[in-house]
């Protein structure tokens, strides 16, 4: 006869509870939507705070020189150009009419009927992740680059 430890029943119940919660098909409820007009004001404040920041950032590293700081100050230019961006997109959709999206692919429209440049703006700006996605990515070289040559990192602080 096998003689179990306390431990491995206590690990296996623990184990498929975590499994359960990992992998339930339960909605998370992760998105709280507001209503019109408020939830686009705080959402643009949100943009508006980021850009901010991406500014101060610029102007603080302006000085620096070293492994990493190039290519976190072209992140630093990308998120703050994706900033502007998405902003003025928000702002533009606000003012687009439903006629102008034709057709449905599940939830989403099918076509958009641009009627003036700045529809068009609208339409090439919403594929923001051409900023956003770099952006990313170059920050992530700018870290990696960091770490990996510690003795070239500039040491001052923010």
């Amino acid at each position: 006869m096998v003689h179990l430890s306390p431990i491995k029943p206590a690990l296996r119940i623990v184990s498929w509870a975590v499994g359960g919660i990992l992998f339930s098909p339960l909605p998370a409820l992760a998105v709280q939507a507001h209503g019109h007009p408020e939830g686009l004001y705080v959402h643009q404040l949100g943009h508006l705070a980021f850009l901010v920041s991406m500014l101060y950032i610029w102007f603080r590293t302006r000085k620096r020189r070293g492994a990493g700081w190039v290519f976190i100050r072209l992140a630093v230019v990308l998120f703050a150009l994706w900033n502007v961006n998405t902003f003025l997109i928000h702002a533009i959709q606000v003012s687009l009419s439903p006629g102008q999206f034709v057709g449905r692919i599940g939830g989403l429209p099918r076509y958009f009927q641009p009627r003036s440049a700045l529809e068009v703006y609208y339409y090439f700006g919403k594929m923001d992740h051409l900023l956003c996605v770099p952006a990313a990515f170059f920050l992530a070289m700018g870290l990696r680059r960091m770490g990996r040559r510690p003795e070239d990192a500039s040491h001052h602080e923010f």
